[in-house]
């Protein structure tokens, strides 16, 4: 079912080819109160129309159902999905599934959605969607993936864009059908509903907004909900865009981003109060680009609706949590850090930040942890990387130990960025380098300045980040808390570490565990985070 073209170009044209299912999927996750909840049985997905049609008869003998075509474009290509359905729940799916995989279709899956045709429900809560007692609560996220002086976006039905007019006066609101385009034309923002549409200056912000809440920018699979906000990036002819949107709705994108999707519930409960936290906290944090926090890992990883996941868990646990914060002592914490896993003991937010907060301390992560060892001294340090503890929550997680080589060259060209940079210094006459150290730890043994020895000069690095930089990136070596080995004779240098991220406050993988030996959600944070509490503030 392929929309009708538009009057935008050809090529532009290729991001408005919306599928039933990405329709069916958007009003799923988004709550559609004017829908009910259907589920169909995927018996094949292929790029042939014709073996897709001559499947339909076959899957409606094998189901005993009827069958349906349903189309999904997925990287510029559109797919003919056959399926079984639809189905008014999701048990009567499943065993159709399983007689088509039977039948002679192994990868048959389920495909949820909703019935746009249906009469509501009385009280609709969809897969995503808030309970009506939820009180409103909107941020700001940037969409750092965009750049460039024009936008276009679209959806399924109305959409219209509203702004100010140039003189300041309130402008009309531009509508269309389906898809308009936002272009940087100098202060202004010139919004388009067709290629012959000379266009509507208006001045930023620009609010787009679309009747079913769902708003798609470049291409179909970036799909988000709530409003978008427009804005010009100063001097230049470049665009900032954000969603706006219910903070409880970005949580639903943010948990399975962050933690995964397929974790304990109390897990997500705890991941959805620190993640709703940050999210609060941040508010302010780009407001010289017009946005509260952004999408990308500097805050929070927000992917729209696309990012969320069907595991009820999260969906059930961000509403359990609805509201719910971190605080320490009588106010909401101004971080509530987390971190994928400690390696065994959390970081100090004093030793790698250098801010002090009572919440973020040194916290081992296992139920009788005992006294954290010296790991500044790096003999202690090695022996502590080398011989992992089983006791440990995190114990045997992605990033829990790690090794990492990395060539001379490459760290000699990184030095050279750095120090043109500014994130390193040098003294000396500088050729070529020697046996890197590190010069400074925090008391869990995180690299906090590292010296390289070059000709008569030294190269210094300081902060935790800018050393795992250097020495490959932040993915290779996962951890601040490392050994470098003796060079190797093949111009290698090779590292071994514990620990994934910054470490410090919730360890994930620890938090896992904890909830897998059956601790609530409210004792997983108190366990991270001493002496904070949660607290609903909404």
């Amino acid at each position: 079912m392929t929309p009708a073209p538009t009057r935008l170009s050809k090529d532009k044209r290729t991001h408005l080819r919306y599928s039933l299912a990405i329709s069916l999927a958007v009003a799923l996750m988004f709550g559609t109160a004017t829908a009910v909840e259907v589920y169909w049985a995927v018996a094949l997905s292929t790029t042939d129309r014709a073996k897709a049609v001559e499947a339909m008869a076959p899957v409606e003998r094998v189901s005993g159902a009827g069958s349906s075509l349903l189309e999904a474009e997925v990287d510029n290509k559109l797919y003919y999905r056959v399926a079984a359905g639809p189905f008014p729940d999701r048990a009567k799916a499943i065993e159709t599934r399983d007689l088509l995989r039977s039948g002679g279709w192994p990868d048959a899956w389920i495909l949820a959605g909703l019935d746009l045709t249906a009469d509501p429900p009385e009280a609709p809560v969809g897969a995503g969607a808030l309970p009506a007692s939820t009180a409103p609560r909107t941020i700001t996220v940037g969409l750092t993936w965009i750049s460039g002086p024009a936008l276009v976006v679209g959806t399924e039905g109305r959409i219209r864009a509203e702004g100010f007019a140039p003189e300041g006066a309130d402008a009309p609101a531009v509508e269309a059908e389906r898809a308009i385009e936002l272009v940087a034309e100098g202060d202004w923002i010139t919004v388009k509903t067709s290629d012959e549409d000379p266009g509507t200056k208006l001045a930023p912000p620009v609010t787009v907004e679309a009747d079913i809440g769902a708003i798609w920018l470049r291409e179909s699979y970036r799909v988000y909900k709530g409003a978008i906000k427009v804005t010009r990036k100063q001097g230049s002819d470049s665009l900032y865009v954000a969603d706006v949107l219910d903070v409880e709705d970005y949580l639903l994108s943010v948990l399975p981003a962050e933690i995964g999707g397929n974790s304990p519930k109390e897990a997500y409960k705890a991941q959805a109060v620190v993640a709703r936290t940050e999210a609060l906290s941040f508010t302010g944090r780009h407001k010289d680009m017009g946005w509260d926090i952004c999408d990308s890992t500097h805050c929070q990883v927000f992917r729209g609706l696309y990012g969320q996941s069907p595991n009820q868990d999260i969906v059930r646990a961000v509403q359990e949590t609805c509201g719910e914060v971190l605080f320490s002592g009588s106010s909401m914490v101004r971080t509530a850090s987390f971190h994928s896993s400690c390696g065994g003991w959390t970081e100090s937010s004093e030793d790698v930040w250098g801010s002090r907060f009572a919440h973020l301390t040194n916290v081992g992560c296992r139920i009788d942890p005992g006294q954290m060892p010296d790991l500044r001294d790096e003999a202690i340090l090695r022996k502590y990387i080398e011989e992992a503890n089983r006791k440990d929550l995190c114990y045997g997680g992605t990033g829990y130990r790690w090794k990492a080589s990395v060539e001379v060259k490459a760290v000699e060209a990184g030095l050279a960025r750095m120090v043109s940079a500014g994130t390193a210094t040098v003294s000396g006459e500088t050729a070529g380098i020697g046996a890197i150290r590190v010069a400074r730890r925090s008391a869990r043994g995180a690299a906090l300045e590292l010296r390289v020895p070059s000709g008569t000069g030294e190269y210094i690095i300081k902060g935790e980040l800018n050393i795992r930089s250097l020495l490959g990136g932040p993915t290779l070596v996962k951890s601040g808390v490392f050994v470098i080995l003796p060079v190797s004779k093949d111009g290698s240098i090779d590292i071994i570490g514990a620990g994934y991220g910054h470490g410090v406050g919730m360890c994930q993988d620890g938090a896992k565990a904890l909830a897998k030996l059956g601790k609530d959600y409210k004792s997983i944070l108190s366990f991270y985070y001493k002496g904070g509490s949660v607290v609903k503030v909404y």
